[in-house]
């Protein structure tokens, strides 16, 4: 009797356990979609806004933190606009320098965490296509131009830290990369705010 019971329960902790895996992503998933959705509300978006504004009155330590802003699509465009403005005031060569940095740190968070936990596979696995890029695959080959090409442009840094991460590539070759892309990404917008500002 008493085995039979043990048994009973063990089935239902691995049923839970599956339930747990399976969906726990998706979950996460739809919690960000909230919170993005909060954010996009005009009344807490004059504030994100606000505060990337506010940052331009601390210096070398708002361009880091602005920086930092850079990569993700939410903020992006404000952080942008401020780096510009930053031009008017700063040498571009160091609001490229500190600006990077900052917006290397968060795109090897991003990184790391999708290294570490597959978004694309539900079972806590990485997808079938992404199993495939392998060293040696093309996509391989090119996954570095294709993250300097993303991170440095006006795309969401995240678009390439989640693919650099699910394939994982190399952490330094990473590092390297997303500093050199967000360097020549705010490099241009700092010279044209100092151009034009």
């Amino acid at each position: 009797m008493a085995g039979k019971l043990m048994k009973e329960i063990e089935s239902v902790e691995e049923k839970i356990k599956y339930v747990e895996i399976k969906y726990d992503r998706l979950l996460l998933f739809f919690f960000s979609l909230v919170v993005l959705y909060i954010l996009i509300e005009p009344e807490y978006s004059i504030k994100i806004e606000n505060f990337i504004r506010s940052l331009a009155g601390y210096g070398y330590i708002g361009i880091f933190i602005t920086g930092s802003m850079y990569t993700t699509y939410a903020t992006g465009p404000v952080a942008a606009y401020i780096l510009f403005i930053f031009g008017e005031f700063y040498n571009p060569l160091l609001i490229a320098a500190l600006g990077a940095a900052g917006a290397c740190a968060i795109d090897f968070i991003i990184y790391t965490i999708s290294k570490k936990y597959s978004i694309l596979d539900s079972r806590g696995g990485r997808s079938f296509l992404i199993k495939k890029i392998q060293p040696g695959h093309i996509l391989y080959k090119f996954a570095p131009l294709i993250a300097l090409f993303i991170i440095g442009s006006p795309l969401p840094d995240e678009l390439a830290d989640i693919f650099m991460g699910q394939i994982r590539y190399d952490k330094k070759k990473f590092l390297i990369i997303s500093y050199l892309g967000n360097f020549l990404g705010i490099l241009i917008i700092s010279l044209f705010g100092a151009s034009f500002g």
